[in-house]
């Protein structure tokens, strides 16, 4: 589930409109999109919570996770791709600097993010996405569990 979890943050997902703000010369604060907010910057992992059914608390579970899995770097473009690699460590020498790739749009007005790769997909609910933080959550009807993901830069 681990290495699930890690492939679907690449990257990655707002339940409202959320807005990053830059002046322009006119010092006229000007609205990012959704796309801007998401592509402008790299990713990587802060927070990763999971429960069992929609009732529970988010349980925090990043302490399960190697240092090696949370410095991933996840990378999104304005033309749809995404790139999850090796952070600053590598839990073997031997692995990969490319962890994952595949592909990303945007659903349901902005509010769900699809991830495509290795053959599946995986839909995520966005709940934050501004300038500094991506948090988005899905669940694995398979487990069953829920996991909610938080990002920063």
């Amino acid at each position: 589930m681990k290495k699930h979890l890690t492939l679907t943050t690449i990257a990655v997902i707002a339940t409202a409109m959320l807005i990053g703000c830059k002046k322009d010369n006119n010092n006229i604060a000007a609205a990012k999109s959704k796309t801007q907010l998401l592509t402008e910057k790299t990713w990587k992992q802060v927070k990763i919570e999971e429960r069992t059914n929609t009732t529970d608390p988010w349980n925090d579970i990043t302490a399960t996770y190697q240092t090696c899995e949370l410095d991933d770097v996840i990378t999104f473009t304005s033309a749809g791709a995404f790139t999850q690699t090796e952070g600053a460590t590598k839990c073997s020498s031997s692995d990969p600097d490319l962890v994952e790739s595949g592909n990303w749009s945007f659903q349901s007005n902005e509010t769900i993010i699809r991830f495509s790769f290795g053959g599946s997909t995986d839909d995520a609910t966005i709940e934050t996405l501004d300038a500094n933080t991506l948090k988005f959550s899905f669940s694995d009807p398979s487990v069953p569990e829920y996991l909610r993901v938080t990002m920063g830069h």
